[in-house]
């Protein structure tokens, strides 16, 4: 029976984040305009559906958009920035 236990462990953790790899996944659940991350000349940056420029690239990197809110990085350090552009966590800080 020991040998059993953590099997249903790996199981149970596998299922659990395919679930939230799903959730986090499903279209539409963002409010607002859907932006995409984009790397222009080493920097990025956010475009819309259209391909214009919602946020200038000026990042060192750049994360997808979730609940409202994406992950970047000027620099080494890590910022969050709303959808337009604005830190709601800077790394200055």
């Amino acid at each position: 029976m020991k040998g059993r236990t953590p099997s249903y462990a790996w199981v149970f953790i596998t299922l659990l984040f395919l679930l939230l790899a799903f959730a986090a996944a499903a279209p539409g659940s963002d409010e607002g305009p859907r932006l995409y991350p984009v790397v222009v000349e080493g920097k990025w940056g956010y475009i819309d559906r259209e391909g214009s420029y919602v946020i200038e690239p000026r990042f060192d990197e750049a994360k997808e958009f979730t609940e409202g809110i994406a992950r970047v990085k000027p620099g080494t350090k890590t910022g969050y920035i709303d959808k337009t552009g604005r830190y709601v966590w800077n790394p200055a800080e």
